[in-house]
């Protein structure tokens, strides 16, 4: 087992967020979530979090997650930047702003605090959806997967995939790291193939595809979320495949797939992880 001391640290108010989210780097553990879980829309007073950790044992097989560790913080809720200090004997209103508009730092090595995606990514992260494609590597601008993407909908669905064993598909292997997470999704028509019974678990997702599997999920889950924008036409719109327009259209009103610059959907075109992170957030902050 770890060291299982608890480091305290307080977050006084005025400092960034950072101090919460950012700084969770430890040589030789692994950052495993916070306890309780943090929900980064609703906190307005201060709180105390647990973070939980694995240690890291090299062996021959490669990284071994076996002990645990936890670190307290207390939080306070952010201030804005345009907020003055307080100073002695006088008041200042604080307002309570998301913890996702607040500067943060990723927890991955290659996904700079500077970058349009970071807090997108961060989110996912933290809301376990997401995992690194090694350590404390995120990997930000490979393609997305069609397996990548149904096992992230596994995951926000919350889904035990122990029960999920043999795969329908003819390309999927039994033994894959996505197979249950594919199985689930095709008993629940979350998913269909491409045809001849195969899945191209390897291939690239593309935008309309992503558009009708969040569509599916969401009919599989009884979700509804609210309308934020004008059903609009996409210059491209005769691209989208007859399958896809319902879901298209819908995901554009939600705000969470949205279209690209000069009024394009871009049906066809694949999608980054950072991409798909963002994706994700939008569809988590809207729940």
């Amino acid at each position: 087992m770890g060291n299982q001391a608890l480091l305290t640290q307080t977050i006084i108010a005025g400092q960034d967020a950072i101090a919460l989210i950012g700084n969770l780097a430890r040589d030789g553990f692994t950052f495993m979530g916070w306890s309780p879980e943090l929900d980064l829309t609703s906190i307005n007073d201060n709180r105390t979090f647990t973070a939980q950790w694995r240690e890291i044992v090299i062996s021959g097989g490669g990284w071994d997650d076996t002990a645990t560790d936890s670190t307290t913080r207390h939080r306070q809720a952010p201030i804005p930047a345009n907020i003055p200090t307080p100073v002695p004997n006088e008041t200042v209103e604080t307002p309570v702003v998301p913890e996702y508009l607040a500067p943060i730092r990723c927890p991955f090595i290659d996904v700079a605090s500077n970058s349009w995606y970071c807090g997108y990514v961060t989110i996912v992260w933290q809301n376990s959806l997401f995992q690194g494609t090694d350590y404390r590597i995120f990997s930000p601008h490979i393609n997305m997967t069609r397996a990548m993407f149904v096992q992230v909908l596994a995951n926000m669905g919350g889904v035990n995939l122990s029960a999920y064993r043999m795969p329908r598909f003819n390309d999927v292997d039994t033994e894959a790291w996505y197979a249950p997470a594919i199985k689930w999704a095709a008993r629940h028509e979350i998913i269909i193939g491409v045809g001849e019974n195969n899945f191209a678990p390897n291939a690239p997702v593309t935008r309309e595809q992503m558009a009708v599997m969040l569509m599916s999920f969401m009919q599989t889950k009884d979700m509804a979320l609210p309308v934020v924008s004008e059903a609009v036409g996409f210059i491209d719109q005769s691209a989208v495949s007859s399958w896809a327009e319902e879901a298209v259209s819908f995901m554009q009103q939600t705000g969470i797939i949205i279209g690209r610059p000069g009024g394009i959907f871009d049906p066809q075109s694949t999608a980054t992880r950072a991409e798909v992170a963002a994706i994700f957030a939008r569809f988590l902050l809207l729940l």
